[in-house]
């Protein structure tokens, strides 16, 4: 179809017209925006560090005193403490019964009484043939002279020489007699002393000074020397704590070390490192730490708690702990550059301290970081930074040519639509 020239004029001109203000039109839009995530950070400040090892245990008796009868199968006739109770040493705990052993022992004496009688019937009978024994010498002698000069018999110096062997075995029976007797006086004076010990012991006293945590001990039982102790002691009323610590840090710990223990549901306990075993046990790969306590008054026997052992002091870089990650290539930070563009170091870690991280080689103080590190958070990408002292306000709208080269737009967009306020 063919077009007048009226009408081709009228085309020319609305194009030319079109053509130019839309052009313009699209120069003048304003540039696309992005937003910039905010994300709390933190500076990294030089601080005095302090070392420790936590410790998990229980408080347990320094010295456990276990008490049994001493005496078989008597039966209980008073207790007369409980738990709880305190008790000095030499302090009777329960009383047996005792009739038993009072007739025992009487009779012990009866028998000591009878055997110093015979001791001294056969002193009397050593001295009757003592002097039979002399005569009898005399009379040999006088047979044996009168046979030298001729006016003896032999008949007679051989009767005299009988009697004098009969007197010397008389004497000899009678010493014999006399020792016996003695050797039953000592064996009846032995069983009669330990007929005492025995009735001594019916009073079950306590050996030390202590705190009773246990009793097993009642009315009309029969008291046994084995089995479970009648009553247990804590001497002296001494009470520590006992904890086990992982292999790596049994070397930090020395007896002397300060350190403050957490008891369960008791106010916290300060106390020192008294002993750390040599030895770690094999499954558990813990070794057990004793810490004596400066104040156990009202500490139960058996009750849980934690300890803290100071083992350090010095000064250091600190970061929070959550502003480092880790990785394969070891522990990274993300700092934070002047103009909010991240840059993700490696470091070297120390002392931990509570929630704060010493930096041994990687960051200098002063340095910012991202505060909860993320892996979502890329170098070179730009942030608003917020001190974690601040709360994160709306972040600005800015055009693309103001945040970044333009590699770098279309992620921060990304980030910018789904964005996080990290703290």
């Amino acid at each position: 179809m063919r077009l007048s020239g009226a009408a081709a004029l009228l085309v020319l001109g609305l194009t030319g017209t079109i053509g130019p203000a839309g052009a313009q039109g699209a120069q003048d839009a304003p540039a696309r925006a992005v937003r910039v995530p905010a994300a709390s950070v933190a500076v990294a400040a030089r601080r005095e560090l302090v070392g420790t090892v936590p410790i998990e245990g229980s408080l347990v008796a320094r010295d456990s005193v276990s008490i049994f009868a001493q005496v078989q199968s008597a039966r209980i006739e008073a207790v007369l403490v409980d738990i709880g109770d305190r008790v000095e040493a030499g302090e009777v705990l329960v009383r047996l019964d005792a009739r038993p052993l009072q007739v025992q022992l009487a009779q012990d004496e009866a028998a000591i009484a009878a055997g110093e009688a015979a001791v001294q019937q056969a002193t009397s009978q050593i001295e009757g043939q003592s002097a039979a024994l002399e005569q009898a010498d005399r009379v040999f002698s006088r047979a044996e002279r009168l046979l030298r000069s001729g006016a003896g018999a032999q008949s007679t110096l051989d009767d005299a020489r009988s009697a004098l062997a009969s007197a010397q075995a008389s004497l000899k029976a009678a010493r014999d007699a006399k020792a016996n007797a003695q050797a039953l006086v000592e064996q009846s004076k032995a069983k009669r002393d330990d007929t005492a010990l025995q009735l001594e012991r019916t009073q079950v006293r306590a050996p030390v000074a202590g705190l009773v945590v246990t009793r097993a001990a009642d009315l009309g039982q029969i008291a046994a020397t084995g089995g479970d102790p009648l009553f247990t002691l804590v001497q002296n009323g001494v009470v520590e704590f006992e904890g086990k610590a992982i292999e790596t840090a049994l070397g930090q710990l020395k007896p002397g070390q300060r350190t403050t223990v957490y008891p369960s549901g008791a106010p916290p306990r300060a106390g020192a490192v008294r002993l750390v075993s040599p030895r770690v046990d094999v499954a558990t790969r813990q070794g057990i730490v004793k810490i004596a306590l400066d104040d156990d008054q009202d500490l139960p026997i058996g009750l849980f708690g934690r300890a803290v052992v100071e083992t350090m002091r010095r000064q250091g870089v600190t970061v929070p702990l959550s502003a480092v990650m880790t990785s394969a290539q070891g522990s990274l930070v993300q700092r934070v550059g002047a103009d909010g563009t991240l840059e993700t170091r490696q470091v070297t870690t120390g002392i931990l301290d509570g929630a704060a991280l010493e930096i041994v080689e990687g960051l200098s103080a002063g340095d910012t970081v991202v505060a909860k590190a993320a892996p979502f958070f890329r170098d070179g990408m730009r942030i608003r930074p917020v001190p974690l002292d601040e709360t994160p306000v709306p972040e600005p709208v800015a055009p693309v040519s103001a945040m970044a080269p333009p590699g770098d737009v279309e992620a921060q967009a990304r980030t910018g639509d789904a964005r996080e306020t990290v703290r």
